[in-house]
């Protein structure tokens, strides 16, 4: 989690907390609750969660715009995890928190939600795919 060393010497505190896995059903249930099992399936959700947006199942915008609004953000309280990973990264004030401080070349996919889950940026794996920014009421898709 080389985003740590990033994080800490702009000044925010980080902590990692042991609840990747609870993080990543919360944000299933938030941001694809509308899709079927069979919708998922499909669309490979559980190989990539982020494959909502590529698909087209909920709105977003994607990016240099995702990482205009992501940076514009306030941002409070902020969870970061990685796909399948038990460890996350907890910043109580992530307000200083910008796209190009998660970039690490050759990380796989890394999500970050506020503490309400009102928003998402998603980086991906992909050069060609992402960053992803979205919004839960910005629901769409089937």
């Amino acid at each position: 989690m080389s985003q740590i060393r990033t994080l800490n010497a702009k000044g925010i505190q980080t902590e990692i907390l042991q609840n990747g896995i609870e993080l990543q059903q919360k944000w299933e249930e938030v941001f694809a609750g509308n899709l079927s099992k069979g919708q998922k399936q499909k669309i490979l959700f559980k190989i990539c969660m982020w494959h909502i947006f590529s698909y087209e199942k909920m709105k977003h915008i994607s990016g240099q715009a995702a990482e205009g609004a992501f940076n514009q953000l306030k941002k409070g309280k902020c969870f970061l995890f990685f796909h399948d990973a038990e460890e996350t990264i907890f910043m109580e004030n992530a307000n200083s928190v910008k796209a190009k401080d998660l970039h690490v070349h050759g990380q796989t996919e890394l999500y970050m939600v506020d503490g309400n889950f009102s928003w998402t940026f998603v980086l991906t794996h992909e050069a060609d795919l992402g960053p992803y920014f979205c919004k839960p009421d910005n629901v769409g898709g089937e």
